[in-house]
């Protein structure tokens, strides 16, 4: 709790909900981030695919250890495929199951 209402300097919180369906997880953000977002002790494969769904824009991203650094596409107000909430599609992940 501490980090989400008071993280240390040079880390900031963002709020990501995940959901699965099928092979995939979604992430859905609250907010559009203004460069990359790392997403916590999340593990791509060889196949993984990652877009940002209603956007053909490519989505670059790296593993760093057991993150997973995204870099979000820059897209101007009107590009955004919607005003609230923005949907990345993980294809191909690793999960607990996998481990």
């Amino acid at each position: 709790m501490k980090q989400t209402v008071d993280p240390e300097p040079g880390y900031a919180v963002k709020e990501v909900f995940f959901t699965p369906k099928g092979e995939n997880v979604y992430a859905i953000l609250s907010q559009y981030p203004k460069n990359k977002i790392v997403l916590k002790n999340v593990q791509t494969r060889n196949k993984t695919k990652i877009a940002l769904l209603g956007s053909d824009k490519k989505v670059l991203w790296k593993q760093k250890g057991n993150d997973l650094e995204i870099t979000m596409p820059s897209l101007y107000a009107d590009e955004l495929p919607c005003d609230y909430a923005w949907v990345l599609k993980l294809d191909n992940i690793e999960n607990k199951k996998d481990r």
